[in-house]
């Protein structure tokens, strides 16, 4: 006589294991969580970069408006003698003129220009174009402020002594 020798316990009555068909649908939808828990943790990474670089630019313009109000303002200040707006004009400055005293952003490229009034001749509009690489793609921030525009202490000094 030939004795058979079971594997395992013998089913109870009723009781049925998952069928192939079960299985591949539950790993189909593992799989499409895992991918879309992945394409958030992705967008995430990239939303971290851009906001990043915007804090950069950030620190770069206010450096760069730091560098406007100490270096050109001063090397252009309101002339006492202006007759029309071409009187008023400064020319544009960008990251190659003052390269060494902005330093520390690397990838990063600025221009500002300006724009003067007849009207206001007191102030300048300062407009600061930041603009970098990122993932292969131009992308950029313009930042905006009004800054006053009067003549250097030494000289208002030696103004009013010539004047007295």
């Amino acid at each position: 006589m030939t004795e058979h020798i079971a594997a395992g316990p013998a089913p109870r009555a009723g009781e049925q294991g998952f069928t192939l068909l079960e299985v591949l649908v539950a790993l189909g939808m593992l799989t499409i969580g895992l991918t879309t828990l992945l394409g958030a943790l992705a967008l995430g990474a990239g939303t971290r970069r851009g906001a990043e670089m915007r804090v950069r630019a950030s620190l770069l313009a206010d450096q760069v408006l730091q560098h406007v109000e100490n270096e050109l303002l001063a090397e252009h200040p309101l002339p006492e003698d202006w007759e029309k707006d071409a009187d008023l004009a400064i020319p544009a400055a960008n990251d190659g003129e003052a390269a060494a005293a902005l330093a520390g952003f690397p990838g990063m490229a600025w221009r500002a220009s300006f724009t003067t009034s007849a009207e206001r001749p007191e102030s300048v509009l300062v407009r600061i174009e930041i603009s970098w690489r990122d993932d292969g793609e131009n992308d950029g921030e313009t930042f905006v402020r009004i800054l006053p525009r009067s003549v250097p202490l030494a000289r208002r000094v030696a103004q009013r002594k010539q004047a007295q």
